[in-house]
């Protein structure tokens, strides 16, 4: 008999008795609960999916994945490259097609036709699989969370799926920053608007380099819904998540460049080249954009970003 795939994973994953891997770019919170009901009680998921604004608010995905795994002390990493997809016991793995949703799963009527195979879990390319999500993810949090709940739904039709699927295949996410000085003062959004007569020409010019590479959806109409669009962007950069634990201190500028040079991300030059204000950048484009988490204030020592100590 020919089982649907969301089968063969379940009776695959209800033979671990330690730990589960999940990895989906899509996931649909009811697939997932019938899912959870095949996993023995004890059991550890860690699962790795991807969140981007435009596929949270066309529903691809739901974000109450988050609060389910979290109450049940389960892991929840973000990973923007995020392709593969494949279901894991600590020795069996299934890989192929599937999306972690009902029709992604075959439990739709209007099902898609997937292959799922089935390899072991010490095979070269899901260790090697495995090593890439531990590098490229970043853990899922209530912050994240919450920031991608203030997205307007909807704002976009869904893409064909072909664009859709390789829409963020690329390492772009690593090493973007922004470019534009002063995204506030509506200047990033009459960019977006194309109003290039309210905005000084260097400045709509980095701010459209930017934008080039946050793909804000031409639907949204108003400058609340533009902000938290780009508010949930920059909250899955890696380095976002690095300042976030640094910033309760505060980060002073030179401690902010060395953090920019760490991660290795060409400099706002012509050529790439550091131009000493790719720290002051982000440090506006935070303040500006996720101001209930961030701001910048001036000490004895200088300017720095701080985090206010509110938030978890």
């Amino acid at each position: 008999m020919s089982f649907p795939p969301g089968d063969e994973v379940c009776e695959l994953l209800a033979t671990a008795k330690h730990d589960i891997l999940v990895v989906s770019p899509f996931i649909k919170l009811g697939a997932f609960e019938r899912l959870m009901a095949s996993i023995r009680p004890g059991v550890h998921v860690k699962c790795y999916t991807r969140w981007h604004p435009d596929e949270i608010a066309a529903g691809v995905s739901d974000l109450s994945i988050w609060p389910f795994l979290r109450e049940r002390k389960h892991s929840l990493y973000l990973c923007s490259q995020l392709h593969a997809k494949a279901y894991a016991t600590e020795t069996d793995c299934l890989v192929g097609s599937a999306n972690l949703t009902n029709a992604g799963l075959g439990w739709s009527s209007a099902s898609n036709l997937e292959i799922m195979v089935r390899t072991a879990r010490s095979s070269g390319p899901v260790v090697a699989l495995e090593d890439q999500l531990r590098r490229l993810s970043i853990s899922a949090s209530d912050v994240i969370y919450e920031s991608f709940l203030h997205i307007p739904v909807n704002v976009a039709p869904v893409p064909d799926a072909t664009e859709w699927e390789h829409k963020l295949t690329s390492a772009k996410e690593v090493k973007w920053l922004p470019r534009c000085r002063y995204p506030g003062s509506h200047n990033l959004y009459r960019t977006f608007k194309g109003r290039w007569e309210s905005v000084s020409k260097t400045t709509f010019d980095d701010a459209q380099r930017d934008l080039d590479f946050l793909e804000v959806p031409s639907s949204i109409n108003t400058e609340q819904e533009f902000g938290a669009f780009v508010a949930a962007r920059l909250s899955l950069l890696p380095i976002v998540q690095d300042v976030r634990s640094r910033a309760r201190q505060g980060i002073t500028d030179p401690e902010g460049m060395d953090l920019v040079a760490r991660y290795s991300i060409a400099g706002n030059g012509p050529d790439g080249s550091h131009t000493g204000d790719e720290w002051e950048c982000l440090r506006t484009w935070l303040a500006t954009f996720l101001s209930n988490e961030f701001r910048i204030r001036t000490t004895a020592s200088g300017v720095e970003l701080v985090r206010s100590v509110r938030l978890k």
